[in-house]
């Protein structure tokens, strides 16, 4: 079952809100790259995302390995700093 992903700006510098279906979420940036840390930034919403599926059964390309070389990677990552 397919649900509506929505993602539309929020009242703070770099918040968003998003609506996938009836569930709410916000994400932003922490407070020392100017945000409001009023929720997961972007590179962390994507870990978790990943996270999800791989510990999921439901998926055929589970890999225990991924989200921890993805994380390794954001954190050395020039733009992560951005």
């Amino acid at each position: 079952m397919s649900r509506i992903v929505l993602v539309k700006s929020g009242t703070t510098r770099y918040g968003q809100n998003i609506s996938i279906g009836p569930n709410r979420l916000i994400a932003d940036e922490p407070s020392d790259l100017g945000g409001n840390d009023e929720g997961p930034n972007p590179y962390e919403l994507l870990l978790a995302a990943l996270g999800v599926c791989t510990g999921s059964g439901r998926h055929s390309w589970r890999s225990p390995t991924i989200v921890p070389y993805i994380a390794r990677w954001f954190r050395k990552s020039t733009f992560a700093r951005d």
